[in-house]
């Protein structure tokens, strides 16, 4: 007599994410504020909004690149990115609005390359600065942009966050700055550049019903995510070929 067997069966779907596909966003909101202290600095403030991300991203490279227009005789390209993650702030915001929450905690350096040259200019990668809002579930990300050799860290009692729709600025006045244009620059406002793939994931196997041992059993799965990944069957935990 031939028995029945329940048969219950697991796929192990196996991948890495790669750079598959690119996502360009443009702030929302942005502005610089003026600080004092030792000279007088600018600092670039920049908000997306990064809700069109879809679910199951892996970042696997994030730059923010601007059209820089001006670039004084002493810029030497260098920069601190500072991850800010008050994301209520506004245009029009006062500087001490802006300023007081912000902590060098999440800051990468660049040493050089930001603004050699007129036209585009890049960050370093800040991948690591977008997971964090992205893994929250956050609607928005927001950096600032600081020289390296400005040190004032004041702003001015009662002055408020400057966007005249004509710059953004970065350095400092000692001829150590440079000019960027904002998001109201149709043709070439700043620009979030996103690499990423969809990490994979596979629909659960629901048990077969039962059959007559020796039958003929067949299985399917759907999987979804960028490729590649491979498949590997397991039979009670066990790799199987079946």
């Amino acid at each position: 007599m031939k028995k029945l067997v329940l048969l219950f069966s697991t796929v192990v779907l196996t991948g890495i994410a790669c750079a598959q596909h690119t996502l360009t966003i443009n702030p929302v909101s942005d502005c610089y504020i003026v600080t004092f202290g030792g000279g007088e600095g600018k600092n670039s403030f920049l908000k997306f909004n990064i809700s069109s991300i879809p679910p199951g991203a892996v970042f696997t490279n994030t730059k923010l690149r601007a059209f820089v227009t001006n670039i004084n005789p002493n810029w030497d390209s260098d920069l601190w990115i500072v991850h800010y993650s008050n994301q209520t702030w506004v245009e029009g915001d006062s500087n001490m609005v802006i300023w007081n929450p912000v902590y060098f905690t999440d800051t990468l350096i660049q040493l050089s390359g930001f603004g050699t040259i007129p036209g585009w200019t890049e960050t370093i990668d800040i991948k690591s600065f977008l997971d964090t809002d992205y893994l929250l579930g956050n609607t928005f990300f927001s950096v600032f942009l600081k020289d390296v050799d400005d040190m004032t860290t004041v702003p001015m009692p009662g002055s408020v966050s400057i966007n005249d729709n004509d710059s953004m600025m970065l350095g400092n006045i000692f001829n150590d700055n440079i000019v960027f244009t904002p998001r109201e620059w149709v043709n070439s406002p700043p620009e979030l550049v996103i690499d990423y793939g969809i990490t994979p994931t596979v629909q659960p196997v629901l048990p077969v019903p039962p059959v007559c041992e020796g039958s003929p059993v067949s299985f399917s799965v759907t999987a979804t995510g960028d490729i590649p990944f491979t498949y590997q069957w397991q039979l009670n935990g066990v790799d199987s070929r079946c």
